[in-house]
């Protein structure tokens, strides 16, 4: 009876011995460590892929309201009491069209410098975590600025129309409907304020119809038709050899 004792340290200390070599079941215990830590990171890959995409997205539809209000204020259509609700509902309307009108955002920061022509603007958003929430990072602010340059001075454009007798038929048609398109763009009808933008047509043709402004430059020669001056005259500034000796168009 005086070696019990000795045995059962030695049966313990085989137990724990085999313990020890036992590595059944490692593989379940490493997993449920690990788990969080690959939870975070996959939850931080969606997430901050979410973010991308949102930031992406609010700064197409900033930049496209943007330059939709400077095109608005370049041709004076657009007020700059106008502005702010201009741009806002651009922005709302083109993150609707996007799929993400649920967006929790806000325009911020809305500058027109008259002075050096520029539009800047900015936009924010708290985007929630999907994931990520688990760690304590409930949301995650996206902003975004974009600046665009706009004409603010006066523009005079001037057409030269071909309108001799090769544009008979098809081509005279599409001259005139590119030509109204043209005036359309520059000179919108809904434009209130002063005009930015003067155009001058000029016919390309041996003769013109020029009215009663005929008369003025025939010296009333003609009250409708005016005709490319030949001879010793074409391409002069004068009328006629009379003109030149009495100094008319100096």
């Amino acid at each position: 009876m005086k070696n019990c004792p000795s045995k059962l340290i030695d049966q313990l200390g085989n137990k724990l011995t085999d313990f020890k070599k036992d590595t059944r079941g490692n593989l379940a215990i490493i997993a449920a460590v690990s788990l969080m830590p690959m939870l975070i990171v996959v939850g931080a890959a969606i997430d901050y892929s979410r973010v991308y995409l949102a930031n992406s997205t609010i700064t197409t539809a900033l930049d496209s309201a943007i330059l939709s209000a400077a095109k608005g204020l370049s041709s004076g259509a657009l007020g700059n009491d106008q502005l702010e609700a201009h741009i806002n509902a651009m922005v709302a309307a083109n993150l609707s069209g996007a799929g993400m009108s649920g967006l929790n955002y806000s325009v911020i920061n809305i500058d027109n410098n008259t002075t050096n022509g520029t539009l800047s603007a900015g936009i924010q958003v708290d985007l929630p975590m999907a994931i990520m929430s688990i760690a304590n990072i409930n949301s995650k602010t996206v902003s975004s600025s974009v600046q665009v340059t706009y004409g603010n001075q006066k523009v005079e454009v001037a057409m030269m129309l071909d309108v001799t007798g090769s544009m008979s038929g098809s081509k005279i048609s599409a001259l005139k409907t590119a030509a109204i398109d043209a005036v359309k763009i520059l000179v919108p009808a809904n434009v209130q304020n002063e005009m930015k933008v003067r155009v001058g047509l000029v016919p390309y043709s041996y003769s013109i119809n020029a009215d009663t402004y005929a008369e003025d430059v025939t010296d009333n020669a003609s009250d409708r038709c005016v005709t490319e001056r030949g001879g010793d005259e074409a391409y002069s500034l004068f009328r006629r050899k009379s003109d030149r000796l009495s100094g008319w168009g100096r």
